[in-house]
């Protein structure tokens, strides 16, 4: 893990989730928990610790990775076959934004939660996963804001679909919303 200090200097960010061994059942333990978080937008630990059996804390650990990864691959895939949607024809460039927009949540998934990117590449700065996960976060509405979905044409695909009764128009009209 990093090193806790009084002031940002002093301190050493890292990730370094694991499972420690605490010794035989029934024995006395005292745990202490050094915490300083000048880097993450929320302080102190992320998450309770977890006792338990060695196995059994493992299990859920390997579990949360497996259902992480099984989310990226799926993303991932998703990704993939939108982009593929987009070579087929090229005319519709929405589905290249959707496609960056699925890529970058599926990229999301690795450095958020279980922080599967220490997994690929152990040695990243801890820095560098952060900044990674706030781009994502800045990244993902950049990519849904795409020409073909600027006001203009959504107003002439709203303007073409039939009337929807609403209060509104019914108040506008004096019209009842029914009849």
């Amino acid at each position: 893990a990093g090193k806790p200090g009084p002031s940002p200097g002093e301190s050493r960010a890292a990730y370094g989730a694991g499972l420690a061994s605490l010794g035989e059942a029934g024995s006395e333990i005292d745990i202490e928990v050094r915490v300083s978080n000048w880097e993450y937008r929320s302080g102190g630990m992320w998450r309770a610790l977890s006792l338990g059996t060695e196995e059994r804390l493992a299990k859920q650990k390997r579990d949360s990775s497996i259902i992480e990864l099984v989310l990226c691959t799926c993303l991932m895939t998703l990704s993939a076959n939108i982009l593929i949607n987009y070579l087929m024809r090229r005319k519709d460039r929405s589905h290249l934004y959707f496609h960056a927009f699925a890529a970058i949540v599926a990229m999301r998934t690795l450095f958020t939660g279980e922080y599967l990117a220490y997994m690929v590449l152990p040695g990243i700065p801890f820095e560098a996963v952060i900044k990674l996960e706030y781009l994502s976060v800045i990244a993902c509405p950049s990519a849904l804001c795409e020409r073909s979905w600027s006001p203009a044409p959504m107003a002439r695909a709203i303007s073409a679909s039939p009337p929807m009764p609403s209060p509104a128009r019914a108040m506008e009209t004096n019209q009842p919303m029914y009849e």
